[in-house]
């Protein structure tokens, strides 16, 4: 900020002070009176209330009923886990697989039936 716009703000802020006393000095009395018993009751209904404001978040409780809660779901999930259902014919040992798996060499697919793979061959050649 320039200080020419500080000196614009000050100005502006001073002519809001100079309305606003006023327009307080043209306030009948009885107005006067009763904004300072609605002030007064304010006062008096805030400092009954022990000082407390009307809204309070929760703060002895809070902890414990999280932590409630977070039990309660662990054991829901526990006790209603999903059963994993096996199709026939899909049990495999796990150990194979890692083994086939890890293995350097390339796999021997056709060397199980090369007299089957053959004949396709010549098959597919004639058509």
């Amino acid at each position: 900020m320039t200080e020419q716009d500080e000196t614009a703000l000050v100005a502006l802020a001073e002519r809001c002070r100079e309305e606003l006393v006023a327009h307080v000095a043209s306030i009948d009395s009885q107005t006067l009176e009763r904004l300072a018993q609605a002030r007064h009751r304010a006062l008096t209904d805030g400092r009954t209330m022990g000082g407390e404001r009307p809204f309070r978040v929760p703060g002895g409780w809070l902890p414990v009923s999280v932590f409630a809660l977070a039990g309660a779901l662990v054991l829901a999930v526990w006790i209603f886990r999903p059963v994993v259902i096996n199709a026939p014919g899909a049990e495999v040992a796990p150990v194979e697989d890692v083994e086939m798996l890890a293995a350097s060499d390339e796999p021997d697919f056709y060397t199980e039936d090369a007299a089957f793979y053959e004949w396709a061959g010549n098959i597919a050649g004639e058509s």
